[in-house]
């Protein structure tokens, strides 16, 4: 979902291959691709949306761990370990940190200013040999 102008939105979809490139080991951190994720939102101008974050999967969409920052948090000393499926889902804005929901249909997210903001979402499962993406194409 995307909310902004056309012109600042392309400058965010340019920014969502990031998230195939923050990869990351089994026994990493796994707050290893938030603090990536953030560095690379610096650099590049965009804020991150911070009461939102990616999360596990398993029999149901948001599992144990939970709360998986997309930013840079130093408190953080989970470790990913081998078997893990989660998302790494940034959120990332011209300006918003924080995101509303509508009171119109009680789902719809948007920051209260408007800013273009858009969400990326992979789903990564932790081997031995790697990182799987099971959202990327083939």
């Amino acid at each position: 979902m995307t909310i902004g102008n056309e012109d600042d939105l392309e400058k965010l979809r340019a920014a969502g291959r990031l998230v195939a490139r923050t990869l990351t080991a089994m026994g990493a951190a796994l707050n290893a691709p938030g603090r990536q994720i953030e560095a690379f939102a610096r650099r590049s101008g965009y804020s991150l949306i911070k009461n939102l974050a990616s999360h596990g999967v398993g029999a149901s969409l948001h599992e144990d761990p939970k709360e998986i920052p997309t930013w840079a948090d130093r408190s953080d000393r989970r470790k990913i370990t081998e078997g893990l499926v989660f998302t790494l889902e940034p959120f990332l804005s011209l300006g918003a940190d924080w995101v509303e929901e509508s009171r119109r249909d009680g789902w719809t997210l948007a920051p209260p200013g408007g800013q273009a903001t858009v969400q990326y979402e992979h789903t990564l499962v932790a081997t031995r040999n790697g990182a799987l993406v099971m959202t990327l194409a083939a």
